[in-house]
Parts: C-alpha cells; sequence; structure tokens
C-alpha cells in the first residue's frame, strides 16, 4: 500500500512541476538574445529590458489574430553589447516570442512588440576621433578595444545599469521611460568618468531628419 500511495501521490502533484508556456514565463528584468528590428535592424547579441510606463486612460487593444495584444503602457529598449547602441526604444508590449528557445520556431529571433518609436542603425553607439564608422572586418564581435568595450551589467533598484568602456572612459549608462504630460519620454542616464577627449554618441537615426 504505501508503494502504491507513493505513486498516487507523485501523479497528483505532478501537474505542479510543469513548467509554464514560454510566453508566459518570468524571464526577469531583462532578456539577453540576437533580436530583429525593421528593416533588417538585427542586434545580434542585444539585451532587451522591459518597462512599464502607463499613462491614465489608456487602454489595451486585443491583438490581431496569432498577435499579442497591444498594452501602450508596456514599453522596451534593446541594447546592443557589440556595437554599444540602443538599437531600438518602442511601446505597446515587450517582445515577440519567436526562436528555437521560446516557441520552437527555426530562423526567427524575438522583435518588438508595438510600435518602434526611436531606432539606431548598425554601426558604433560612440564615435573614435569623431568618427562612427564601424572598423570591424565583417559585421559581427565587438569593437576593437581601443575604442569601445562591453563590460557588463548592474542591477540596482532603479534599474539596469549596463557597463562599458569608451576610449579610456568608463560609462555607466541606464535606461528608463518616464512620464511627463501624459507623453512617454525614452531616458538614458549616463555616468562618465573624466576623459580629456570630447565623446560623441549617437541618441537615434531619424529617417529624412535634419
Amino acid at each position: 500500500m504505501r508503494r502504491i500511495l507513493a505513486v498516487v501521490l507523485l501523479l497528483t502533484f505532478a501537474p505542479a512541476l510543469i513548467a509554464a508556456p514560454y510566453d508566459e514565463m518570468d524571464y526577469g528584468p531583462f532578456l539577453s538574445h540576437t533580436f530583429q528590428l525593421p528593416n533588417n535592424n538585427i542586434t545580434l547579441r542585444g539585451i532587451a529590458v522591459p518597462f512599464d510606463a502607463p499613462i491614465e486612460g489608456e487602454a489595451a487593444t486585443p491583438g490581431a489574430k496569432g498577435k499579442p495584444a497591444l498594452n501602450p503602457a508596456k514599453c522596451g529598449i534593446i541594447f546592443d553589447t557589440e556595437l554599444l547602441r540602443y538599437s531600438g526604444y518602442w511601446n505597446g508590449g515587450f517582445i515577440t516570442w519567436n526562436g528555437v528557445v521560446f516557441n520552437g520556431s527555426h530562423g526567427a529571433n524575438p522583435a518588438p512588440v508595438g510600435t518602434v518609436r526611436v531606432a539606431t542603425n548598425q554601426s558604433p553607439g560612440w564615435a573614435l576621433n569623431g568618427k562612427f564608422d564601424d572598423p570591424r572586418p565583417i559585421p559581427h564581435g565587438p569593437l576593437p578595444r581601443e575604442w569601445a568595450r562591453y563590460k557588463g551589467l548592474y542591477r540596482t533598484d532603479k534599474g539596469i545599469v549596463f557597463s562599458y568602456t569608451v576610449g579610456d572612459t568608463k560609462v555607466l549608462d541606464m535606461p528608463s521611460v518616464e512620464v511627463h504630460d501624459k507623453q512617454r519620454l525614452f531616458v538614458r542616464t549616463l555616468n562618465l568618468a573624466p576623459s580629456k577627449e570630447a565623446r560623441h554618441l549617437v541618441i537615434a537615426d531619424m529617417p529624412n531628419g535634419k
């Protein structure tokens, strides 16, 4: 009877051991992956960070068939750890769960859910000698060490802080989303160590902009 009882208990509690679907999992405050933005803007080694920025009076809308619901309060950014740029900022949701580790699809990568508000081209996010030209012989891997190098990230009560160097300058870079006068603002808080050289960075690449 003891053996039968043990089997019954295992069967009884087995459903509690089954993992939640991939799109209901709690992946924590950031997610590392390869990401696909519009216009073939690919981030090979990216980190996506979600944010909540609700505005009074807004509501989520059901997605089209097979598409996630659109919630304007849900925002996200993707940080490119190779080029040290913010690939894109968006709102409407977090990411699509495409890929082998999520929905099992091959050849696909996660993408932003909603509308991409700001994006940058696939080029260095910081300049060297005033130039943003990509020096890599192939568009893969980090920038030369004398140009810039990603160091890692910190988790704080304020959010995620990216740590990297630009030349000999240490940089701490924290993204956030704020709401002012019912407008969402994508914000970067930068802490730069002293440097004898001027530093230039890309905020956004605006089509047809001046």
